[in-house]
């Protein structure tokens, strides 16, 4: 089922935001840190999360909506809606700031720290309503037919079944994937994933 795949992926993210919170507690505590490696997860989100993952559960979400009319949790889903444009605003606004940290500009520690703290509170709060309200309702509601309709509508070429999209995921997934991209090897070994 597709929702496996984005639970998968919702347990992959949630490990990432664990370790960029122990980051956080980290700077609260005015330790040192890696901050490539809060830049290789920024990044992995925005690239990964932002353009692949999201996509995917907009159009599961607008499908419910005209299919389903989604009174359900209709609300929920356009408040997810409304969360994606935030949380990529925030992932756009976090990246931007370690990159200056890591070209050495001077950036307020504790500016940073409220940016990664919100940027955490969100993506977690985010998670966890999907996991805990949508995903559940969204087992619940579709068919087999529903999921056929909507694997039709992801934009993803010679994906005709779950475990082709799966295979999918697995092969493009830069840092959980089958094959991880070299820019991602430090944070996974870190990661210990």
């Amino acid at each position: 089922m597709i929702l496996d795949i984005i639970h998968k992926e919702h347990v992959n993210m949630t490990m990432l935001l664990k370790f960029l919170n122990a980051k956080l507690e980290d700077l609260r505590q005015e330790k040192d840190i890696r901050y490539d490696l809060i830049k290789d997860i920024v990044e992995y989100l925005h690239e990964y999360a932002d353009k692949h993952h999201h996509p995917c559960e907009d159009i599961i979400y607008n499908y419910y909506l005209e299919q389903k009319k989604g009174e359900k949790v209709a609300d929920g889903v356009h408040k997810l809606a409304e969360q994606h444009i935030k949380i990529s605003a925030l992932t756009e606004q976090l990246c931007s700031m370690t990159e200056m940290i890591l070209m050495d500009a001077v950036v307020p520690q504790q500016q940073y720290i409220d940016v990664l703290a919100e940027f955490l509170e969100v993506q977690t709060n985010h998670l966890n309503y999907e996991e805990d309200h949508i995903l559940p309702a969204l087992r619940d509601e579709l068919t087999d037919s529903d999921w056929q309709a909507i694997l039709a509508l992801l934009p993803y070429e010679g994906i005709e079944d779950v475990d082709s999209l799966k295979e999918l995921a697995r092969k493009s997934d830069p840092l959980f994937g089958d094959n991880v991209k070299e820019r991602y090897q430090s944070l996974r070994d870190n990661l210990g994933a």
